[in-house]
């Protein structure tokens, strides 16, 4: 498919088999509520997850809509979100291959978009977030969730992580990619959070020389040095770091 992030399909690839685990945050209850409850969705809603990787939020917010799609460019996340799916014994969700930039969708086909954590992976968030606008009908609901710019040298150290990850966007720059798409944002929430570095590590696979190198980036703000973005904390010998996770949501404009 031209024009999609050949690291980000490599990476999630290696992820798919782990992605709902619950102690990752893809699969955290409390974090599928977070966005539940930010997210109104009716009985007869056509829901879709665009870059949702194996679909666990759009099928958490689904349970009771009508139907449920989620788009996703790597297979194995696809062929992972089947199996749970098959699992819980849902009929209604039905798992599509495509770019989220590009999608095999028509204008207005869905009643509420969501995406969650796929803008700082995408080459061209705007152009994301506008193609998800289109796919919703005019007065429909998005919802999109990501990590912010914590200045300093958050994304170089996040790209060492999981070099996937192109940019985390300045909260400022988030909140005006999603109102030039269309979206009259009405719902704005903030959440830190906060985690171990070791788990972050393992979640994204990460080679062992970047996690030392990251690791040592944290520790040396500890003792006064540059920035990291990542707020590194130390407690009882286990370092943490802490993301801010931004959540928008509102309606499509309805002049299309």
């Amino acid at each position: 498919m031209p024009g999609v992030h050949q690291e980000l399909r490599r990476q999630f690839a290696r992820q798919a088999e782990d992605f709902e685990r619950p102690q990752w945050s893809f699969g955290d209850e409390g974090l599928l509520r977070w966005v539940a409850d930010a997210t109104p969705i009716g009985g007869e809603d056509r829901v879709l997850d665009a870059a949702g990787g194996t679909g666990a939020l759009g099928r958490f917010l689904s349970r009771h809509a009508r139907a449920c799609v989620i788009l996703d460019v790597v297979p194995e996340m696809l062929e992972a979100g089947e199996r749970a799916a098959a699992d819980e014994g849902r009929r209604d969700v039905l798992f599509v291959r495509g770019d989220a930039a590009d999608m095999p969708f028509l204008a207005g086909q869905f009643d509420v978009v969501v995406t969650r954590f796929a803008l700082h992976h995408m080459d061209d968030p705007a152009a994301a977030l506008r193609e998800m606008a289109r796919v919703c009908r005019p007065c429909g609901w998005m919802t999109v969730v990501d990590l912010v710019d914590g200045g300093g040298d958050h994304n170089r150290l996040e790209r060492l992580r999981d070099p996937s990850h192109t940019r985390a966007l300045e909260r400022a720059e988030l909140e005006e990619a999603v109102a030039a798409a269309g979206v009259a944002v009405s719902e704005r929430r903030e959440r830190e959070a906060a985690m171990p570095v070791r788990p972050w590590f393992a979640q994204a696979r990460t080679e062992e020389a970047a996690a030392r190198e990251v690791e040592a980036a944290l520790r040396a703000e500890l003792e006064g040095g540059p920035s990291t973005g990542l707020c590194p904390r130390e407690r009882e010998g286990t370092l943490t770091l802490t993301q801010t996770w931004v959540l928008l949501g509102g309606r499509t404009s309805g002049d299309r």
